[in-house]
């Protein structure tokens, strides 16, 4: 991700399996070396992804496990939040994370079913108006969290319900525009 200054953000799961690792690249040293590198004892998992908030100056990383933790600029950890938790053999794989130009930061991911060979089952979508402190179905209806990843689970099930089939259910990108 970049903000207003052109500075580069990158993040992944640390190597050595310390958790979240948070780096930030200036145009300052013509981006050579990181301004600064944070790590998180945090589970993210192998599979992540982040958006940057530009009005509420922040990051989101949503972990492969159904957490999403929020930065600051300046990589300090705000918020660890479990949205998604584990449940009866259901868990997360593959977050995807988009703020609008509402500032609506928008969650979708693959719901993975540990005891099917070829796991992938639904996938889940929620949304939060205020930088991730509350989430909401797309009807605006209020979630508790953590919420479960089950398909017949709280948070909206955006694929066809047809579509329910570990051969055909992985979400590769979203995109929201103009609320939809």
């Amino acid at each position: 991700e970049t903000d207003e200054d052109n500075n580069i953000y990158l993040e992944y799961n640390a190597a050595d399996g310390t958790g979240l690792k948070f780096l930030c690249f200036s145009p300052d040293n013509g981006f050579a070396v990181p301004v600064f590198v944070r790590t998180h004892d945090v589970p993210v998992g192998a599979k992540n992804a982040m958006a940057y908030d530009r009005a509420r100056q922040q990051f989101y990383v949503a972990g492969q496990w159904g957490s999403v933790f929020t930065l600051d600029k300046s990589g300090n950890l705000l918020r660890n939040q479990e949205v998604f938790s584990s449940v009866n053999g259901y868990g997360c794989a593959y977050p995807h994370l988009m703020v609008d130009s509402f500032g609506v930061l928008h969650f979708a991911d693959t719901t993975a079913d540990a005891a099917n060979c070829i796991p992938y089952s639904t996938i889940r979508y929620l949304k939060s108006t205020d930088g991730g402190a509350t989430w909401r179905k797309m009807d605006g209806t209020a979630l508790a969290l953590p919420t479960s990843p089950e398909p017949d689970g709280p948070s909206d099930m955006i694929n066809l319900p047809d579509e329910v089939s570990p051969y055909s259910t992985w979400l590769a990108n979203f995109h929201v525009k103009d609320g939809k």
